[in-house]
């Protein structure tokens, strides 16, 4: 009876009747902004509780043991690893773990924030400054064409995307009859370029003439992608 209504706590259906995972809301989640996990080592034995309250106790994880952080809420952390009775995941203190950085948590969180807004451009093939190549690739994907320019504020990678359209022509000729007739072929016409200019990696100008790739903010600016080390 405990574990089903421990499951019930865990997961959450949504409206196609799909189960997820349950996500504490205000929390940033690592895996959202990280490509690996990242672990630290819990200075002194630390209660660790089933939710971010820390009303429920999970158990107490032991001292010098690497766990896994999975998401931060204010000075409070949700992390992976092992209590007496086993692994467990839950809500323990950040001054509970090793120093990390100053500023962890307010990158986590400025890191989460930064992938919605880059999620929702690429939802809408839209491109803005501050986007890495990646994240172009992923909203546009691939350009057939890419330069160098180099002008007083150093080198720049450019990339071209090129747009074309099938449009109808007449072509005069003859049928089996040997009477001349037009036929309908259809050929492919520049309808619209945009040119992305990237300096260190990241979209500095971004140019559009004729017709429309995407759509391009006129002044929408992203930040960088936030560094966390690991």
């Amino acid at each position: 009876m405990l574990s089903g209504l421990l499951l019930l706590a865990l997961l959450t259906i949504d409206t196609v009747g799909q189960q997820t995972p349950f996500r504490e809301p205000g929390a940033a989640y690592l895996a959202d902004v990280l490509d690996k996990p990242f672990k630290v080592k819990v200075l002194q034995p630390a209660p660790i509780f089933f939710d971010a309250p820390m009303t429920r106790s999970l158990g107490v994880l032991g001292a010098g043991q690497l766990v896994e952080v999975q998401a931060v809420l204010d000075d409070t952390l949700r992390v992976v690893g092992k209590a007496r009775q086993g692994q467990v995941s839950g809500w323990l203190l950040a001054s509970q773990l090793e120093a990390l950085e100053p500023d962890f948590v307010e990158k986590v969180k400025q890191a989460a924030l930064r992938k919605t807004q880059i999620d929702a451009l690429i939802e809408k093939n839209e491109v803005a400054m501050g986007m890495s190549a990646g994240e172009v690739i992923k909203s546009l994907g691939k350009p057939p064409k890419k330069s160098m320019r180099q002008d007083a504020g150093g080198v720049s990678e450019v990339w071209d995307y090129i747009r074309y359209e099938r449009v109808p022509r007449q072509v005069p000729g003859y049928d089996s009859a040997g009477r001349l007739v037009n036929t309908t072929i259809y050929v492919k016409v520049p309808a619209g370029q945009l040119t992305v200019s990237f300096r260190d990696g990241l979209v500095k100008a971004v140019e559009q003439v004729e017709g429309q790739i995407g759509n391009v903010p006129s002044v929408l600016i992203v930040p960088p992608p936030i560094v966390i080390r690991y």
